[in-house]
């Protein structure tokens, strides 16, 4: 059931990023609706050759922190029941950071 919850929060938290458009390029975050595709976007932002220095950085930043949990969301069946509470566990703390993040960005654009 937490499972369940946690991956329902992050997609909540995806789906509401996504209404938000990477500066005036086509690319759009609204495509966004699992945390593999979260991963796939910022490697993408991370590999363009048009990302602002800003972007650039933030790609990095979140390509860090996804990192422990990446590879566990191709293979999320096949986890033991240990192995996906500590799945959990991280990307919770990753929602987290994600939603601390979301306000400062709301407070820099409307300060």
């Amino acid at each position: 059931q937490q499972i369940q919850t946690s991956l329902n929060e992050l997609e909540q938290v995806l789906r509401s990023s996504g209404k938000k458009t990477h500066g005036s390029s086509s690319s759009s975050m609204a495509i966004i609706s699992q945390p593999k595709d979260e991963i796939t976007y910022w490697h993408d932002i991370a590999k363009s050759a048009s990302t602002k220095t800003n972007d650039l950085e933030r790609a990095k930043y979140f390509l860090k922190l996804f990192d422990p949990v990446k590879g566990n969301f191709e293979n999320f069946e096949n986890l033991t029941l240990l192995e996906l509470v500590d799945v959990v566990e991280k990307t919770q703390g990753i929602i987290n950071i994600q939603k601390s993040m979301s306000l400062v960005e709301f407070l820099n654009v409307t300060l």
